[in-house]
Parts: structure tokens; C-alpha cells; sequence
């Protein structure tokens, strides 16, 4: 049940034993010491079936597909960020060498440097994630979140609680949280005047308490708790995608 390495092949192979070697031999040896009759016989039948079926489900993990398209919309946020960090590049490169510009200028940097921080959070909690679950070094790791299909434990979340909502790890989503809402009075800032633009920003980056039923859960909580490796890594880009999204706007 814990899903240890190794669990799921060993209750396979105790589903075979049970019904290739256990019950047999077992059957075998008391209807030869007239010690089980018919009625006993069906007995141990159907208890053997419904330890197949038990164990069995037991070894059942999230199907392929849903990890896959995890895994997809991991990849998908991934070129949307690429695509946001080359468009700041080019306007960057404008304002640069337009003389005229100098307070937008100004803005730019500032807005950008405060997003800086909060990406270069994300992208070392990404790092950190699939070294531990993984078991991996930082160069394997790095390589690992450029193509998520090859993570093999995509759905751990055991980890993932630990590092992000346990305080076992060096980043964690309270510190993500302080970035985004640092990154938020930046840009609310800048955009000020602009009613719609202020409205996007605090939608995007909301961090608010959520509320489900009579519970109130934290923005952490509702974000990252008991999530899979892969869904993890696809809220972080996404909230990456976010950032980029109101650093351009802005």
C-alpha cells in the first residue's frame, strides 16, 4: 500500500504463487489427508480471487495518459515562457536605444529584476523537486525538467509535501508565495493608472486563502498539497507563465 520500490512486481508475483503453486499444493495435500471436502474446495477458490483482485488494484498506479498530459501542458507552459522571455528581450533591446524612453526604461528594469527573483524561485523548486524524488544529481535533474516525459516517478506527492508544504526543503511554496506577492506590489505599482491591467494582476496573482465547503485552506496548501511530482511541476510553470504574461503587459 505504502508503494515501495519493488511493491507493485512483488504482489504480482504473490498473485501467481497464490493460484500456480500455493493453492494447489495446498488442496492437493488435504484432499489427499481427506481433511477439505467440496463445499471447502470452493471456499478457497473464491478467498484466492478476491486476494488477486485486492492485490492486483493494490499495484494499479495513475494511468499512463493522465501523466502524459501532465506532461504535455508541462512542456506547452515551458515554450510559452520561452516565448514571453524572448519578446522582453526584443523590447528591452528597444528601449534601450530609444532616448525618449528612459522612465519606461526605468519601470522595465524594475518590474523585470522583481520577476527575475521570483523565476529564478521557481526554477531552482523545480530542480529540487526532481533531484529528490528522482534521486538525481543537479545536472540530471536540469536536463530531467527540460523533458518531463522521462521522469519516472511522476506521480510521487509524498516528496513533493515534504519539500514544499514540510519545510524539508531549501525552497518552498511559503517562500514562493512571498516572491509572488513581492513581485505583485511591484508591477500593481507601475500599472496603477490602469484600472484593467490592476485587475489582471491581481487576478493572475492571487495568493489569497481559498475556501472549500466550511474549510479554509492557504494558497500553499490548495496549490501543491498531496499533488503529483508532474502536476506540481506544471502549477509551477504555469504560475511562471503568469509572471511572464504581466511582465510583458506591464
Amino acid at each position: 500500500m505504502m508503494h515501495w520500490p519493488g511493491a507493485g512486481p512483488l504482489l504480482v508475483v504473490g498473485s501467481f504463487a497464490l493460484i500456480g503453486a500455493f493453492s494447489p499444493l495446498c488442496t492437493n495435500m488435504k484432499i489427499k489427508t481427506n481433511a477439505m471436502n467440496a463445499g471447502q474446495f470452493v471456499f478457497v477458490i473464491t478467498l484466492s480471487m478476491y486476494a488477486i483482485v485486492l492485490t492486483t488494484l493494490l499495484t494499479m498506479n495513475v494511468s499512463g495518459p493522465v501523466l502524459e498530459r501532465f506532461s504535455r501542458d508541462e512542456a506547452d507552459n515551458s515554450n510559452i515562457v520561452k516565448y514571453f522571455e524572448k519578446k522582453k528581450e526584443r523590447l528591452l533591446s528597444e528601449l534601450s536605444n530609444d532616448s525618449t524612453q528612459v522612465s519606461r526604461l526605468e519601470n522595465f528594469k524594475s518590474v523585470s529584476e522583481s520577476a527575475s527573483a521570483a523565476k529564478k524561485l521557481i526554477y531552482a523548486m523545480r530542480i529540487e523537486l526532481v533531484e529528490y524524488v528522482e534521486g538525481v544529481d543537479k545536472a540530471t535533474a536540469q536536463n530531467l525538467v527540460l523533458h518531463p516525459n522521462d521522469i519516472i516517478r511522476k506521480d510521487n506527492y509524498d516528496i513533493v509535501n515534504a519539500l514544499l508544504l514540510n519545510g524539508q526543503g531549501t525552497n518552498n511554496a511559503t517562500a514562493l508565495k512571498t516572491a509572488i506577492d513581492n513581485y505583485k506590489s511591484t508591477v500593481l505599482k507601475v500599472a496603477t493608472q490602469n484600472e484593467k491591467l490592476s485587475t489582471k494582476i491581481n487576478g493572475l496573482l492571487n495568493t489569497n486563502s481559498v475556501g472549500e465547503g466550511e474549510t479554509l485552506k492557504t494558497w500553499e496548501e490548495a496549490n501543491f498539497r498531496n499533488n503529483m511530482l508532474i502536476s506540481a511541476l506544471s502549477r509551477l510553470s504555469d504560475i511562471e507563465k503568469n509572471i511572464c504574461l504581466i511582465e510583458t503587459e506591464v
